[in-house]
């Protein structure tokens, strides 16, 4: 019985040190961006498929970033129509899967953007109204 609960006490500790490691490890900055850039890559070039729980998590990474980069919402909207001007030549090309892809991504990076920039002046408003 003992024994039993010296190996259940150990892999309980085990546990816990490997998630305290894994957390570091999955929320270093380098990490967390790197896992928004190969995933917005991997969504639009390599899934044949749209799924909005993958665009979900990517969006929540992306906010992650924008918060530990300290990113503005002019960099932003700047990706997202940088990234409209693929869309006509992906057409062109007939490539109509990803080009539905860019565009949601587009959406994406615009609708951040602004709500940024929203936020952005919205706290400039409060810090100039004299009390």
């Amino acid at each position: 019985m003992v024994l039993i609960l010296a190996v259940v006490v150990s892999s309980f500790s085990f546990l816990l040190s490997f998630i305290k490691i894994l957390k570091r490890f999955i929320f270093h900055r380098v990490i967390l961006l790197l896992f928004f850039i190969f995933g917005v890559f991997a969504n639009i070039f390599i899934l044949s498929f749209t799924s909005d729980l993958i665009i979900l998590l990517l969006i929540g990474s992306l906010i992650l970033n924008i918060y530990r980069y300290k990113l503005k919402g002019e960099f932003s909207a700047a990706v997202g129509f940088i990234s409209l001007t693929a869309c006509p030549f992906l057409l062109i090309f007939k490539k109509e899967l990803i080009a539905e892809k860019v565009a949601i991504w587009v959406y994406v990076f615009l609708a951040v953007g602004i709500i940024q920039i929203l936020v952005k002046y919205i706290k400039e408003e409060k810090k100039s109204v004299p009390k």
